[in-house]
């Protein structure tokens, strides 16, 4: 019986589109199958559709093209990523090389560093975030929580960083992923506090004045993503955004007003989260390339894997 035939997800930049027919006649191994995605221009910003990452984990392994174009893509570097995430092997293909044109690539995968909001007051949103993050840890095997998270208990709360601890996330050249919906604006009430700030609250019988604003005052505008988890009902966020004290919650009325904004562009990734795969992907896409362009840390490791320079796996 025959060695058993393997599929694999061809990644590349369109600008090489031209070499893949020649890295189909080098063989990996006498079996392999390679699934190429039909050419699409879409930005980072864009929807991914419902496909991308999905083949990525349909496929038994990944290649990724080695050449400057595809080195220097997001997309390749993303797939690339995902793949090794998976725990899929990966290998690269440079038809400059004489000898052994595959590589294997056993580089380490690496995440971003985020830090999510939602209103705790709003339970269907509680209910939703949870099982969107929950979600990204089963598919993606990407987890997005507090840096002193533990998992007691089922608790929610244990996935907000503190104020310090979201400064510090920053600092170090994270993203922040705030959660809206109509019903989170128009609570009346919002609760945005850790489970130690939340703890001091009981135990003094005080919350902090303004400490949910104090929140998004730290927020800065190319750091910070907002998914929707409804379609955003814009009269009523009006009515309720106008008696919001200002200055003090400037900050989050800005950061409403600015994700309304981008929700109407068709051309960005549609915010509604109807929070299957699909969403699941645009979600990912889109906190890897902004993390991306806020971290140069993070987009130098990027660039040092697909070149062949980041440690290998384990190594780090």
């Amino acid at each position: 019986m025959g060695e058993p035939s393997k599929r694999y997800f061809v990644s590349h930049d369109y600008r090489d589109a031209g070499l893949v027919a020649a890295m189909r006649r080098s063989p990996l191994h006498r079996n392999a199958e390679w699934f190429v995605l039909e050419e699409r221009r879409f930005g980072p910003e864009d929807s991914v559709g419902d496909t991308l990452l999905q083949s990525i984990r349909d496929c038994d392994g990944l290649v990724h093209l080695d050449t400057p174009f595809s080195r220097e893509s997001f997309w390749v570097g993303f797939e690339r990523n995902h793949a090794a995430k998976q725990g899929k092997p990966v290998w690269s293909y440079n038809p400059a090389r004489r000898f052994y044109k595959f590589r294997k690539d056993a580089r380490a995968p690496v995440d971003p560093i985020v830090s999510v909001l939602f209103n705790l007051q709003v339970k269907d949103d509680v209910d939703l975030v949870r099982d969107l993050l929950f979600d990204l840890a089963d598919k993606h095997k990407f987890e997005f929580r507090a840096g002193s998270w533990h998992r007691l208990d089922n608790d929610s709360r244990q996935m907000i960083d503190s104020i310090e601890g979201m400064r510090r996330k920053i600092e170090h050249g994270g993203i922040v992923i705030v959660f809206l919906s109509t019903a989170s604006v128009c609570a009346g009430f919002h609760d945005y506090a850790d489970p130690f700030g939340f703890q001091r609250a009981q135990r003094d019988f005080i919350s902090e004045p303004g400490y949910a604003a104090s929140v998004f005052a730290e927020l800065p505008a190319e750091r910070t993503m907002v998914v929707w988890l409804d379609q955003p009902d814009e009269v009523r966020i009006e009515e309720a955004l106008v008696r919001f004290a200002l200055p003090l919650w400037t900050p989050y009325v800005q950061a409403v007003r600015a994700a309304l904004t981008l929700h109407r562009d068709p051309k960005k990734v549609p915010f509604t989260a109807t929070l299957g795969v699909h969403s699941l992907d645009d979600i990912l896409a889109r906190a890897f390339a902004l993390s991306l362009r806020a971290d140069p840390e993070l987009q130098n490791h990027f660039r040092a894997v697909l070149q062949g320079k980041a440690p290998e796996a384990g190594g780090r």
